[in-house]
């Protein structure tokens, strides 16, 4: 959600979504590519049946696909105002960036804007699934995790700490330890990434 805080109309301000998703870092394994159809920008390692889609609300100005070390040209790029420019494809560790415009705001005016992180076994199907949740499902889809959450959360909530803080933290690790977790065997996740040096604990 975007909110206008000062006493004038804001206009042509932009949205940079970066996004180096580290699916493998293999030579001709991981590639990246902007789907024009979709307007989405797609990260794919097939050795590791992982894919990515990123895709928002409202469309993008500008996009790029590139391979490593142009992240520093980029910020250089957005810090003049300009737009992204650079290849739409590219294979290896690649960086994956989008310009979306904010609606125009006058003052105290606020706008949302989504931007999602499709993840799937294929790029096609990630790109399905970020067109699903455009088509409407989006604030429905986030109310339903979100109570999913909570609930999953209040079975914890058993054991009684009478300190808000400490309450607060034992929470916010429940949920830490939960999303580290293994869906089908529980095992704890030893580090959250996908870099082939970690393993399942």
């Amino acid at each position: 959600r975007v909110t206008n805080v000062t006493a004038q109309a804001v206009r042509g301000a932009r949205l940079a979504v970066y996004a180096n998703l580290d699916l493998g870092e293999q030579v001709d394994h991981d590639r990246g590519a902007y789907d024009a159809a979709s307007d989405a920008i797609v990260q794919e390692n097939a050795g590791r049946k992982v894919a990515c889609a990123i895709g928002s609300s409202v469309r993008s100005s500008s996009r790029v696909v590139m391979a490593r070390g142009w992240k520093r040209n980029a910020f250089r790029v957005l810090e003049r105002g300009g737009e992204l420019e650079g290849t739409l494809e590219a294979r290896g560790d690649v960086d994956l960036a989008a310009l979306y415009a904010v609606p125009e705001l006058g003052a105290g005016d606020s706008a949302s804007i989504s931007v999602t992180y499709a993840f799937a076994p294929d790029a096609a199907a990630a790109l399905r699934t970020l067109e699903r949740v455009r088509g409407g499902a989006a604030a429905e889809s986030l109310e339903r995790t979100a109570a999913g959450w909570r609930a999953w959360l209040a079975r914890g909530r058993r054991i009684a700490i009478p300190d808000a803080g400490q309450a607060r933290l034992y929470e916010r690790s429940l949920l830490v330890l939960k999303l580290l977790s293994d869906k089908h065997s529980g095992a704890i996740i030893a580090g959250p990434t996908l870099d082939p040096d970690y393993r399942f604990a």
